[in-house]
């Protein structure tokens, strides 16, 4: 009985070791295996140390930042457009204020909405990496 357990574990780490070992950039460029390895990971955590896992959680790290810095610099442009419909700066030498002020707000709405359809976009990505 005991040769047969040693034989069983030897044929399970020689079917372990012989699992091919795929570098971040493949688990980068090709979202569905990162998704499924990482998902396997997840599942069995005797094999998060793994080459492949380690990989696809590298490679998921990058990708998170760099979709997270890509996002804040497309939010920044939209807050820069914001900064135009400052009414303070705009109506001070503008006679009647209070209409100054609510047509500059008038004028920011369509980019508030913007703003917080970016923001639900961006959580959804977020999301969608995880």
């Amino acid at each position: 009985m005991k040769i047969f357990l040693n034989i069983a574990l030897a044929l399970t780490v020689a079917a372990c070791g012989s699992e091919e070992i795929h570098p971040k950039s493949y688990y980068k460029e090709n979202d569905t295996a990162r998704h499924e390895m990482r998902a396997l990971c997840d599942d069995r955590p005797a094999e998060a140390q793994t080459g492949n896992c380690m990989n696809a959680e590298a490679a998921y790290r990058e990708v998170y930042l760099e979709l997270k810095e890509r996002r804040n610099a497309e939010r920044q442009e939209i807050a820069d457009k914001l900064e135009e419909f400052d009414w303070i700066k705009l109506c001070v030498d503008v006679p009647d204020l209070h209409t100054c002020r609510a047509d500059m707000q008038a004028g920011a709405e369509p980019i508030n909405a913007e703003l917080e359809q970016f923001n639900a976009d961006t959580r959804a990505m977020l999301d969608a990496l995880r």
